[in-house]
């Protein structure tokens, strides 16, 4: 388990898991079949998938108790697979909260299939569908290039909502292909600034110097009305994606912004990085009025120096934190 999720357990947020599972009814049409699945990359979704398509909805019958949804689909391109029907009827029950199977009703949808002995299934809950476009079909070489180049075509498109190109990024930004990245630049050019700042996320998140410099100045002085959502997103990027020495000085200016949930990533960020440079700004955090920068100060500064009797784990922290954030201003003031 990562540090930023042990963080949210003991701050006792709450964690949503999705997941489809099919219900055993009659059908006449050929039907899909789901079930639970772990998280998933764009990637694994794609290799995962017999079959992937691009279809639109005719017609959807919703139900309440228990939250099922009957989906006749008229499918439009096929990015995988062959021998797939021109019509397609869905059914599946939603358990807990279930991505992206809402706007499989209303609107052009790229959908993930897998054959199951004589019928189809779904291989990942987690990617149901992704957005798409009625446009030609889509370029590529293979069937990940394919789905990448149509939620390029999604990012590029005047068409679609903002909402539908913000899933397309997240989608994007769960691959590593060179061909993700590149479908993520084209969104840094979105005349909507939130989309930008999610693009600049996702980039900032693989590392890219310049993503990371622009989610530090957004960071610093944020936009009014920036919807909290896109402010940790950058977080995430910075947290998870600042990772060389080179960028030390931002992350030192980031501890001093007003947000805590900023300081926590630029400090997390600082001792993960762990050079000789990030002793200063993490002598710093110790006297931070967040307990979750003090902690990752302790912690960033005793990996540094190798002293695992100063290391604690986090219920040692929060049961004597003065023993060490006294500890480590005392090293610091001597060495």
């Amino acid at each position: 388990m990562s540090t930023r999720y042990f963080k949210m357990s003991n701050r006792k947020l709450n964690h949503l898991t999705s997941g489809l599972v099919l219900l055993a009814l009659p059908i006449t049409t050929q039907q899909l079949i789901g079930e639970l699945a772990p998280d998933a990359t764009l990637s694994a979704s794609v290799q995962s998938a017999d079959v992937i398509v691009i279809a639109r909805a005719t017609s959807s019958v919703q139900t309440l108790s228990p939250v099922t949804m009957t989906v006749n689909l008229s499918i439009l391109d096929t990015l995988k697979g062959a021998d797939i029907p021109k019509e397609v009827t869905i059914t599946f029950a939603a358990r807990g909260y279930a991505r992206n199977w809402g706007p499989l009703r209303t609107s052009t949808r790229l959908v993930f299939l897998q054959r199951r002995g004589g019928a189809l299934g779904i291989p990942d809950p987690s990617y149901v569908s992704l957005p798409a476009v009625e446009s030609p079909l889509p370029d590529g070489n293979d069937p990940l290039s394919a789905v990448i180049s149509e939620e390029k075509q999604v990012l590029a498109s005047s068409e679609v909502s903002e909402s539908e190109k913000r899933e397309a990024i997240n989608s994007l930004g769960t691959s590593l292909d060179p061909r993700a990245t590149v479908a993520l630049r084209q969104a840094l050019s979105d005349p909507a600034k939130d989309i930008q700042l999610e693009a600049i996320s996702r980039l900032a998140q693989r590392g890219d110097a310049t993503s990371l410099s622009s989610a530090a100045d957004t960071l610093i002085a944020p936009p009014q009305n920036l919807p909290e959502f896109t402010l940790q997103s950058l977080r995430v990027g910075i947290r998870e994606g600042a990772r060389t020495e080179a960028f030390v000085p931002r992350l030192a200016e980031l501890l001093n912004a007003k947000e805590n949930e900023t300081r926590e990533a630029a400090a997390e960020a600082l001792r993960h990085i762990g050079s000789q440079s990030s002793r200063e700004p993490l002598v710093r955090a110790l006297s931070d009025s967040d307990q979750w920068v003090r902690y990752q100060a302790v912690v960033g500064l005793a990996t540094m120096v190798g002293d695992h009797d100063y290391l604690p784990n986090i219920p040692d922290f929060r049961k004597d934190e003065l023993k060490y954030t006294t500890h480590w201003k005392q090293w610091a003031s001597t060495h």
